[in-house]
This record gives structure tokens, sequence and C-alpha cells, in this order.
């Protein structure tokens, strides 16, 4: 019975958004203490694909009052600052929340946080609450075969008997908490099918085992008919399963013709090929955005994609799709005109770990080698003993600068970070992001060379691991 109806026509959006006139307002109050920043953020999502952040100011006791006419539906959301983030409760038009916990880290905000005010969140305080006390520390991607099985049967058990204690209420005062139900059933299904189709991908799985194994653990209408518009309600379905099940069906092509590998443009193809509907825009949408953000790094690159940026979007009927990702290229075209080659390098003033200012300028006459890495990025700290290396052979030589910016990072994980790695040259932390924006540092690790007149010389550096190519960069501008 719960799983029919988890797969029962779901309201439409349309329908949950009756007019702006008759909803009220979402209303977020409480207290976040030993926050550090003085603000937080919020992702309101207008449409699928697209989001609006409102930012939340906290005074000095952490307390805040947020209220807004933007939301028109139901839907997940998150608080977060760079130091730490309350992942996935719901908020809804009319909820009147309060939020309080301790936000001096993730796990500390996790283990202290509560929310008062709707009987849906109930699901995400008893589901922390439990994983917090089990002290389970299984990383999925970590087990293989049988012990992947067990663990996502495990998964299914679990969340079943949450989504009974919460959602099977036969009268409540939340009139979202039917629709946050069926919500949480599609996004626990669509995790679990998840996990199978990532397991395949990354050998842990047999491929026949896994997709029988699925009929199990997910309704059979959703393995008939994977691409059916009722399912975008569900955050892991939009966010994890589609993107992995694309991969599949794109891997799968490779494998019986490996010569589509060269095809420099084949997941937007499979995409358009396999999917229908609302989805297949929003996939199309996620995947031109994607290309634009992190693919994009040269105006050569971006005249390149222009005219198939041209051909998708003129096919869309979603005209805030088309409106989002022109508007993205036409900011992309001015910040990439400002970081060509011989242009002057984008200014910044910025602190170091002790407190101290330093700026670009002060750099000027020497060639300056930017390292844009984050605590998180496992990339970027795995570069630090190569950068160390380059960084004992030159830190004598005046004429060469190395310097480390933290970006998309929070302040206490960056100096944690730096505790840990101990680097030597230069550190500074981008608090407000200009570097980030400014440098187009979307994908990191990022170098960047800067010539001794302050120009830019290479925004595409070679990283540390490329000792050869990157120290004949060297050479080659300090001889000039």
């Amino acid at each position: 019975m719960k799983t029919k109806q988890c797969v029962i026509a779901v309201l439409s959006l349309c329908c949950m958004s009756i007019s702006a006139q008759t909803l009220k307002p979402l209303i977020i109050e409480g207290q976040i203490t030993n926050s550090t920043e003085p603000r937080l953020y919020i992702p309101i999502q207008l449409e699928y694909g697209l989001f609006h952040i409102d930012t939340i100011p906290l005074d000095q006791g952490g307390y805040f009052h947020y209220m807004t006419d933007k939301i028109t539906f139901p839907q997940k959301t998150n608080l977060r600052n760079k130091d730490t983030q309350l992942n996935d409760f719901f908020i809804a038009p009319g909820y009147h929340l309060e939020i309080t916990g301790d936000g001096t880290d993730f796990q500390t905000l996790l283990k202290t946080a509560k929310i008062k005010g709707a009987k849906s969140n109930r699901y995400k305080m008893l589901h922390d609450s439990i994983m917090i006390a089990r002290k389970d520390m299984t990383n999925w991607y970590e087990l293989k075969g049988d012990s992947l099985l067990q663990y996502i049967t495990a998964q299914k058990h679990f969340t079943d008997s949450l989504e009974k204690v919460v959602f099977d209420k036969a009268e409540t005062t939340d009139p979202y908490l039917s629709h946050f139900g069926r919500m949480t059933c599609l996004d626990n299904q669509f995790l679990r099918l998840y996990f199978l189709l990532a397991g395949v991908s990354m050998d842990l799985l047999d491929e026949r085992k896994a997709w029988s194994f699925a009929t199990g653990i997910a309704d059979k209408t959703i393995l008939e008919d994977p691409f059916n518009d009722k399912y975008m309600i569900s955050n892991n379905y939009k966010n994890w399963f589609l993107t992995q099940y694309i991969s599949y069906l794109q891997n799968k092509d490779f494998q019986n013709n490996p010569s589509l590998k060269e095809k420099k443009n084949y997941r937007l193809e499979k995409i358009d090929e396999v999917s229908k509907g609302e989805i297949r825009e929003y996939l199309l949408f996620k995947r031109l955005e994607a290309m634009l953000d992190t693919h994009i790094q040269t105006m050569e690159q971006l005249d390149e994609f222009n005219p198939l940026l041209e051909q998708y979007v003129s096919a869309f009927t979603n005209d805030k799709y088309e409106q989002f990702l022109m508007d993205m290229f036409r900011e992309k075209e001015e910040r990439l005109q400002v970081t060509q080659r011989g242009k002057a390098a984008p200014g910044f003033t910025l602190k170091n770990d002790k407190g101290e200012t330093c700026s670009l300028a002060d750099f000027r006459g020497k060639v300056v080698y930017l390292d844009l890495w984050a605590s998180w990025c496992g990339p970027c700290r795995q570069e630090m003993p190569a950068l160390r290396e380059i960084y004992e052979k030159y830190k004598a030589d005046e004429r060469i600068a190395i310097v480390g910016i933290a970006v998309h990072d929070g302040y206490n994980r960056w100096k944690e970070a730096l505790e840990e790695e101990k680097p030597g040259w230069l550190q500074l932390h981008d608090a407000d992001g200009l570097v980030a924006r400014a440098y187009e540092a979307n994908v990191i690790p990022r170098y960047i060379l800067i010539d001794k007149n302050g120009n830019i010389a290479d925004m595409n550096a070679p990283g540390p691991g490329n000792k050869e190519a990157l120290e004949n960069k060297f050479r080659e501008e300090m001889s000039k």
C-alpha cells in the first residue's frame, strides 16, 4: 500500500502554488550560536533547476528573523554559510519555523539543531538523532557485492519505518504533511537506486545482480518508466539518480561503440535521445549550465560553445531556462574578456592566517603563481607536496612569488587545513568570494600565472604536479 502511495499522481506545482495573493509567507526565526559569519544563506527553489538565494543576517547573539513570500510551493532547503550547514528540512507557504543550534561547525550543528513549527520536519529530526546515536561511519562506496546490498537493505528498513512514524497520519495540522511524505518516499527510493547505479559504474556490484535487486527496493513503475515528470518533486531524483542513470546509459553506449567517446557533446545527445517532457528540458538545461560554468575557460572555448547553446536553447519551451542561460553566457563573456592574456590581473586585498592584509599590488615586479584551493578539495590537497617541492626550490628567488588563496572555504576549516598541511608559502583567505568570481574559480584546483607587470600570463597555468611545464613557464616569464 505504501509503495503505491509513492507513485500516485502528485499534485502539480501549479496546484500547490495557487496564487501569490492567497499564499501565506514563510517565516523562519531562531538562534544559531557561535557562527563564524554574521549571516546565513537560504536557497529558494523558484522552478526546477532555478534558485534564488536569500541572505539572513544574524545579530551578535546569533538571533535571526526571516520572512518571505517567494515560497510558492512546498520544497526542501538548507541554511548554510562557509563553515556550517543545516540540510534538507522542509519549507512551505505559511510555515512558521523556529530553528536553533550551535553553528560552530557542520557536526556540531547537526547534533544540536532543533526545528519546530511543522510536523513534516520531525522526519529530519528523528533521522539525524538516530544516525548520531548509532555512530555509524560506514561509507557505502567502500562496500562491495553483498555487503553493499545489505547496506542498502538496512537503509530501506530504516527509512521505511521513519516514513511510517512521521507521515502515516490521518489527522494533522500540517497541510503539507502528505505531500512531503510522497516526496520523502521518492527521495529514499531514488537514493537507493543511485547506490546501485553508482555501484555498477564503480565495479562494486555485478550489473545483473544490481538490476535484480532493484525490483525489491523500488516500485515497479519507476523501473519501467524512469523518465516521468511526476518524480521531479524528488531532489534525489533530480540531483543524483538522473545524473547517474544518464552516465550509465552513456557508458553502455561506449562499451558497444568505443568511437562514441570521441564525440565531444555526446552526453547532450544522449539526454536528448532518451528523456522526454519536463525532464528532458531540465537535464539539457543542467548540462548546458554545467558546461558553461566549469568547462568554458577561454574566449575561444566560449565562441565554440555559442552555436551549441543556441541550438538547444532555441527549442526550449521554458523561457526561464533560456533567459538564465543567455544571461549566464553574457556574464561569462564579460569576465573572460577581463582575464584574457595580457590584460591586467584583477586586483585583490585579502588577509592571511595571522590577520595581516596582503594585496596583489604588493608583488608588482615579480612573477606570481596563484594556487586557488580549498580545505575540502581532495585534488587540491593532493597537489600540496608537489607545490611544496616547487616552493622550496624557488623560495629564495626574489623574482617569483607563490601565493595560495582559499576560495569557497570556511575560515575555521581553512585554518585547520593549514595546521595539517603546514605550507611554507603565503596563504590568503577569500572571505567574500571576490577572487573566486574574478578568476573563474568554479573548478579547483586552479593555477594562474601573473607576469611582472601585473598582467595575466596564463589563466590555466600548469599545476605543480607538471613540474617541467611549470618551470618552463617560470623561466619564460622571468626572462622577459
